[in-house]
C-alpha cells in the first residue's frame, strides 16, 4: 500500500508529464515564464525558438505586460 505522500508524488509526476506533452504537441508556440525574472519554465520548440530571437528590451516589455495582466486577476 502506498503512503499518501507517495500517491501525491506519483500524481504530481503524472500531471507534470501530461503538461509537457500538451505543450510540446500544441500547433502554436506556448511558453510559461517565471514572473520574477522572466525565466523559461516550460515551452514548446516553436515558442522557444521565437523567444530566443527577441532582444532583452522586448523580453522585458513582454514580462511587464504579463505582470500587469496577472496583477489584474
Amino acid at each position: 500500500m502506498l503512503e499518501p505522500a507517495e500517491n501525491t508524488a506519483i500524481r504530481l509526476e503524472e500531471h507534470e508529464q501530461f503538461n509537457h506533452k500538451i505543450v510540446a504537441s500544441a500547433p502554436v508556440g506556448i511558453i510559461i515564464l517565471r514572473l520574477t525574472d522572466g525565466g523559461n519554465i516550460l515551452s514548446n520548440e516553436l515558442a522557444h525558438d521565437y523567444f530566443r530571437l527577441l532582444n532583452d528590451d522586448d523580453k522585458q516589455r513582454i514580462l511587464t505586460i504579463i505582470r500587469q495582466k496577472s496583477s489584474n486577476i
